[in-house]
């Protein structure tokens, strides 16, 4: 492929940005103007009409990017590499899932029933405004300077009870694989969303994944050789709401095994009105320390044992018996579930690290934005294959620090989430086992990554570090329809025009979505992106 030159992807991000803005504007002004505001300012909106009907909508992604084999590819080896790189529909399908796991996140840091439910409220300061030497009658009331704060710690105390359940389910959900030969086990219900985030997150650091499965008392390291269930999540995934819903059977079996609801948010806004919430609060945020909402003194694991069973005698007595009463028997499954979760603090902690450490991941993922960008099947293919040489680095280079870019960094994440895969892949490539350490500090990954420029030089050639906007992307994937020669048809100006035209389009629908349009803007048959 030519090189790109540094003039053209500077006018092509400048062109870009400008048009991002005129777009922006665009969905905005269209999300409260009336229908004769829209007639007068014709002029100025979009070169696109509006879907007349869903099936007219564009699919973005493309149905043809999530085409998964037929059978799981984990226990097939490929005769000349011995290994599986993990395939563009994963590395697709983990995109999805990183944006469930950030709109999550958002939805519960913004919930205004949340508030209601954890007491969370704005202090606002009256103060009286001094004008021309005087103070003024009309008081202004100033906002909360901590009301992000204490919003955003409603997603530190969620997390303190994803990882209790996922404690909990783990044990009950390795006693459901089925033993058999082979790298790979099949795990028969989809977790909830808490438990899959926790599970994603205790993944991507192998190590202490596998010294979990082999304490506790009990062993349960059938869990690493267990697929990550990439298709089944497609599935359940809404990629145009970014939303996941259990299937049927999976929600019924957690019901069924743990007396909780499978949808932990939902559990909790509806226990706004069950009769002991303020005992209840009081309980869990007591089991995890002061920097909760209500910041309480911590409490001795003795003393929280004997609230939490003082609570559960009064519930006990204080409504029929179950299953006459489901809300009594989810009152009380909770009990449990923070009984575990107070006497096994210590070890759950690091858990919510995991996910907590994720998190900046998971935001760079959200601003990248290829998961609706032209080019993400092109992305991911070409990271995959980025991917790849990098852990040929860790043969010819053992005692350095690779530090991945973002792209590289999403495989090798996605690899990580097949436990036994990943083992025996990096095993066959490298020779030993390649740990991923997200705990590293700033200063190491800058001196990794300035390292890295010049191992990828030596060794593969081109730059490591790339641009990997959505300009840039599918500019790259112009060039690679070229062909090998990389003969241009026209000027590097009309190809600009072409990529600038395909990414607008994409933009403008993304805007579309996010302003909450009843339709879709669409493109001439022929130039949409294919629901295939």
């Amino acid at each position: 492929m030519p090189l790109i030159d540094g003039d053209y992807i500077r006018t092509l991000h400048e062109r870009s940005r400008d048009e991002a803005r005129r777009i922006n504007n665009i969905c905005q002004n269209s999300a409260s103007m009336s229908s004769t505001d829209r007639r007068s300012t014709r002029k100025s909106r979009p070169r696109y009409r509006v879907a007349r009907t869903r099936d007219e909508e564009p699919v973005i992604p493309a149905k043809h990017i999530f085409a998964f084999p037929p059978h799981p590819v984990d226990d097939i080896v490929d005769d000349e590499t011995g290994i599986v790189l993990p395939s563009v529909a994963e590395c697709a399908t983990h995109l999805e899932l990183l944006g469930v796991f950030f709109k999550l996140r958002s939805d519960i840091i913004n919930s205004p029933d949340l508030d209601t439910v954890f007491g969370v409220k704005q202090v606002h300061r009256v103060v009286y405004r001094r004008v021309s030497g005087r103070f003024q009658r009309q008081p202004f009331e100033l906002k909360d300077p901590d009301w992000a704060e204490k919003r955003r710690r409603k997603w530190e105390y969620f997390l303190t009870l994803a990882v209790a359940r996922f404690d909990l389910w783990v044990f009950r959900a390795a006693s459901t694989v089925p033993e058999k030969q082979g790298v790979s086990l099949k795990m028969p219900y989809l977790p909830p969303l808490d438990i899959l985030m926790v599970w994603h997150a205790f993944l991507l650091n192998p190590k202490c994944f596998q010294r979990y499965c082999q304490t506790g008392g009990r062993d349960i390291s059938c869990l690493r050789r267990v697929s990550f269930p990439w298709q089944e999540i497609h599935n359940a995934v809404d990629s145009s709401t970014l939303t996941l819903t259990l299937p049927a059977a999976s929600a019924s079996w957690y019901t069924t095994t743990f007396n909780l609801p499978s949808d932990l948010v939902s559990f909790l806004k509806v226990w706004y009105h069950q009769p002991h919430r303020e005992a209840l609060l009081s309980a869990t945020t007591s089991s995890f320390g002061s920097r909760q909402f209500r910041q309480p003194e911590s409490t001795s694991a003795a003393t929280l044992s004997r609230h939490l069973n003082n609570l559960r005698s009064t519930v006990t007595a204080s409504e029929p018996p179950p299953p006459t009463n489901e809300k009594k028997t989810s009152t009380l499954a909770f009990l449990d579930m923070l009984r575990h979760a107070a006497s096994s603090r210590a070890r759950l902690d690091p858990l919510a690290g995991n996910v907590t450490r994720q998190a900046a991941f998971v935001d760079k993922m959200h601003r990248h934005l290829w998961l609706r960008a032209p080019s993400l099947a092109g992305t991911l293919r070409r990271a995959v294959g980025r991917y790849d040489a990098f852990l040929r680095l860790f043969v010819a280079y053992p005692g350095e620090t690779l530090v991945p870019t973002l792209d590289i960094d999403l495989v090798w994440h996605t690899h990580q989430l097949g436990a036994g895969r990943y083992q025996r892949d990096v095993l066959a490539r490298t020779g030993r086992f390649i740990d991923h350490d997200d705990k590293l500090g700033g200063g190491v990954l800058k001196g990794g990554m300035d390292r890295m420029r010049e191992l990828w030089r030596i060794r593969v050639g081109g730059e490591y570090e790339v641009c990997l906007c959505w300009e840039c992307e599918a500019v790259v994937d112009a060039w690679e329809e070229m062909g090998d020669d990389g003969v241009m048809e026209g000027s590097a100006e009309e190809v600009a025009d072409e990529v600038q035209k395909e990414v607008e389009y994409y933009r403008m629908v993304e805007m579309a979505r996010r302003y909450n349009w009843k339709m879709l803007p669409v493109r001439e048959k022929g130039n949409m992106p294919s629901k295939a």
